[in-house]
């Protein structure tokens, strides 16, 4: 939740389609006026014929719109600031997205390097026992070659998930607006970290398929099904149909 605020008052993405969407809805309110009436003055005098008289002319006028323009104008204005609008929407939706993202894989790749690294100093004790067991003619020296390159292969597993796990954090910051910690971020367990990351048999089921979209073909026409209320209630989908 703290981040997801965050991307909301921060991100420069977000903060850019929601202040374009109020300079949108400001112009739409002088859309559908008529135009200010203009007045010229100026002075006019007569140096040959009369010396020393002078006259004012005012003029004043107002451009009149032919019937329908305007109606025209605040039908186009509102649609627009209703597209850009739900364009800001699509935007923060996205951002939203993003962040979810970019917090379930920092928190994933947290987990896993924590059970790759408790396997890792497991493992470097076995080799350890290994090469004792070898040296009293207990063990192989395959066995020692064995579980030396099973080592090798924990401690490569553990630098590409620690490059992972910092790359989710570095791209997490940006989109927060905020520096990320010299040391990273701590996720802790879920059972034990209020507000945390949900545990993953909570999120799996039906939640990634409640809101699919499921495109089918006429019968014997080629035409794709229409559309379903989820997908044309997008906001990207709702501001492509306003335009």
């Amino acid at each position: 939740d703290a981040a997801l605020t965050l991307v909301r008052e921060r991100n420069p993405a977000v903060l850019n389609a929601f202040l374009a969407a109020d300079t949108t809805s400001e112009l739409t309110e002088s859309a559908g006026r008529w135009p200010n009436p203009e007045m010229q003055v100026y002075q006019e005098n007569f140096p040959g014929a009369l010396p020393g008289n002078t006259q004012w002319i005012v003029s004043l006028s107002q451009r009149i719109p032919i019937g329908g323009r305007l109606g025209a104008a605040q039908d186009q204005a509102e649609a627009a600031r209703a597209a850009v609008a739900e364009e800001a929407t699509a935007v923060l939706w996205q951002a939203d997205l993003r962040v979810r993202t970019d917090y379930a894989s920092a928190y994933i790749r947290q987990r896993e390097l924590e059970a790759v690294t408790t396997a890792t100093a497991a493992t470097r004790g076995l080799l350890e026992s290994t090469r004792n067991r070898a040296a009293e003619g207990d063990a192989s020296e395959y066995d020692v070659r064995r579980m030396a390159r099973e080592l090798e292969a924990l401690e490569m597993r553990a630098e590409l998930l620690s490059s992972q796990l910092r790359g989710a954090e570095i791209r997490l910051a940006y989109l927060l607006g905020v520096e990320r910690p010299a040391d990273g971020w701590a996720f802790l367990d879920p059972s034990s970290q209020v507000g945390g990351p949900p545990p993953l048999a909570d999120v799996g089921g039906g939640v990634a398929t409640g809101g699919a979209i499921v495109a089918e073909v006429g019968s014997g026409t080629g035409e794709p099904a229409a559309a379903t209320n989820d997908f044309a209630e997008r906001p990207d989908v709702a501001a492509a149909m306003q335009r």
